[in-house]
């Protein structure tokens, strides 16, 4: 029996909002200006990961630095939830492509026992076929999730198997750091809106 449990409910909104906090007392560099967002936490200075190695769905591996060069909107799901992992990626597939300097779309399966490789290619491939996934060994996924504030759960007690996760998305700047957070619910052209004056404000 496997049971993996990390705080769930508001804990990634708490966390995002405490970096900010943290990034105001003890003195973020003046911007210009800060971007007027609809539903997003932006965080100016960023934080960066902590260092990770995934299995890419392409079976090869997804390092923390991979993710340095572009602009990422990251989700931690699995192929096998029912309503709110296909709405995001299909939501989160809309807005990108609004944005003309489109940014890479990330999917994180927290559930490895089921979601192979092969699995995540053939589940993206219904909503984008640029969309990128991995899966990871439990301790790589917890290291991932605590630098994102991302809460997971995936239990296997008494002939039952429950996962549960965070629906936010989690922007990564072209640096490797979390930039912001969009929580739900989702609507395509606000989260469209949002990224373009995050991109557009770094």
């Amino acid at each position: 029996m496997t049971t993996r449990l990390l705080t769930l409910g508001a804990a990634a909104v708490l966390f995002a909002a405490g970096a900010f906090a943290g990034l105001k007392l003890f003195g973020e560099p003046e911007r210009a200006a800060l971007p007027q967002l609809e539903v997003a936490t932006y965080m100016p200075a960023g934080r960066p990961l902590q260092d990770f190695e995934l299995i890419a769905a392409d079976g090869g591996t997804l390092r923390s630095a991979d993710l340095q060069g572009d602009w990422t909107v990251l989700f931690m799901g699995f192929t096998n939830c029912g309503h709110v992992c296909p709405m995001t990626l299909f939501t989160v597939g809309e807005a990108v492509e609004q944005i003309e300097a489109r940014p890479n779309v990330l999917f994180v399966s927290v559930d490895p026992a089921r979601d192979t490789p092969e699995v995540i290619t053939r589940y993206l491939a219904s909503f984008d076929a640029q969309f990128l996934g991995a899966t990871g060994e439990a301790a790589q996924l917890d290291r991932l999730a605590e630098s994102l504030g991302a809460p997971y759960l995936v239990s296997k007690e008494d002939n039952r198997y429950i996962v549960d996760h965070s629906g936010a998305l989690f922007v990564i700047d072209p640096a490797g750091r979390f930039r912001a957070l969009l929580s739900p619910p989702h609507d395509a052209n606000v989260i469209a809106a949002d990224l373009k004056k995050i991109l557009a404000a770094a």
